[in-house]
């Protein structure tokens, strides 16, 4: 009888989207670039590290999905 596989083994990793990365310091925020990645969190840390944003302006950035496809 074969083995059933288990829901983690069929889980794909999410897919990566598009992300606009802005800094927050006043209005209007700063565009600062696009990043690929699967959320926020992660394109906030990639847009940082991407365009070597210093250590002081990292808590002010924002991923905002891209909604083009």
């Amino acid at each position: 009888m074969p083995r059933k596989k288990s829901k983690a083994a069929d889980a794909s990793p999410p897919a990566e989207v598009r992300w606009a990365i802005y800094r927050v310091k006043q209005t209007p925020a700063t565009f600062i670039g696009f990043v690929q990645a699967p959320d926020e969190a992660t394109a906030t840390a990639r847009g940082a590290d991407l365009y070597q944003v210093p250590g002081n302006w990292r808590d002010r950035l924002v991923a905002l999905r891209d909604p083009a496809p």
